[in-house]
């Protein structure tokens, strides 16, 4: 024992799977490639509507020794599926990775050791810096946050870290109820529900994550996802706006409403799009995006869109 930590603690490496072979196998080793070897593997398959997919799944799986399969008997989704694999995790530490996603071998090393040194604090989840790999390497991008401690406000208005980024004590995931259930943005109301909560985050200030994004494909289903999702996590903000000053809570709602301008232009939401931009006029009316939303309304109208 050393500042109240075990040395070899365990560490349970949760990869929710849905719908991508072809990327699983890259994740799974990323996980057994790292150089903090007390780790668990646990890959949750939920793959229940393609048995012939969730077969293919379990045939992988098996050529990787001491990897956990984990079958939801339903599609549950990621929030559920990370939850499936919360509860079942042996670890003290569970960090999480997207099956389209790779660490890289020092992640888990490094966050442990930064948090270590945090002890006496609230810790709630540590990050790291990424490598943004768009569209299978077409554009490629190091992608740095620094904010540590409480930082509510920032984290609103653009999420500070993707799950395939998080490093958790298995016991505050449980305290605050796990990943809330919603189809998209669930790395950021579930870090943002932690906060609430009192849990600080803290970051390691190094590239430690591969993290692919893919841009375009299904850009129309994804954009209806987000925009529903981002007014019900702006309803949740709303509860707690009294604790932000005045100049920070237009910095949130203008952020909010810039997305879902962004998401209603996509999806031809003419009404939802004009109300938007109206609050973004009425709340930075010179603001460059409040100029872009602009100039969405007028392409909106002129193509006719309904």
């Amino acid at each position: 024992m050393k500042n109240g930590v075990k040395k070899d603690v365990l560490v349970s490496v949760v990869i929710p799977t849905h719908g991508r072979l072809d990327t699983l196998g890259r994740a799974i080793e990323s996980a057994k490639g790292q150089t903090h070897k007390n780790i668990e593997i646990i890959v949750v398959d939920d793959n229940s509507d393609d048995l012939e997919l969730r077969e293919r799944i379990s045939e992988l799986v098996k050529q990787y020794k001491g990897v956990r399969l984990i079958l939801n008997q339903e599609v549950m989704g990621g929030s559920n599926s990370r939850n499936h694999g919360i509860k079942e995790a042996k670890g003290e530490f569970i960090a999480f990775l997207d099956d389209d996603d790779e660490f890289l071998p020092e992640k888990i090393e490094k966050q442990y050791a930064l948090y270590k040194k945090l002890q006496g604090k609230k810790v709630g989840m540590i990050y790291c810096y990424a490598n943004f790999i768009v569209n299978n390497g077409k554009k490629k991008f190091v992608k740095k946050v620094d904010f540590e401690g409480l930082p509510l406000k920032e984290h609103l208005i653009s999420c500070i870290a993707a799950t395939s980024w998080w490093f958790c004590p298995k016991a505050v995931l449980l305290d605050i109820g796990g990943f809330t259930d919603v189809s998209s943005h669930q790395d950021a109301m579930t870090l943002y529900k932690m906060m609430l909560a009192g849990y600080e985050v803290y970051r390691v200030p190094e590239v430690l994550l591969n993290y692919y994004l893919h841009v375009g494909a299904g850009i129309t289903e994804h954009s209806n996802k987000w925009v529903d999702v981002d007014r019900e996590y702006m309803k949740q903000y709303e509860k707690n706006s009294k604790m932000f000053s005045k100049k920070d809570n237009r910095q949130i709602r203008y952020s909010f409403y810039r997305r879902m301008a962004s998401f209603d232009y996509v999806l031809g939401n003419k009404k939802k799009l004009f109300s938007e931009t109206r609050k973004m006029i009425g709340l930075y009316p010179f603001r460059m995006d409040t100029v872009k939303a602009i100039v969405k309304c007028c392409l909106v109208v002129s193509k006719g869109k309904k």
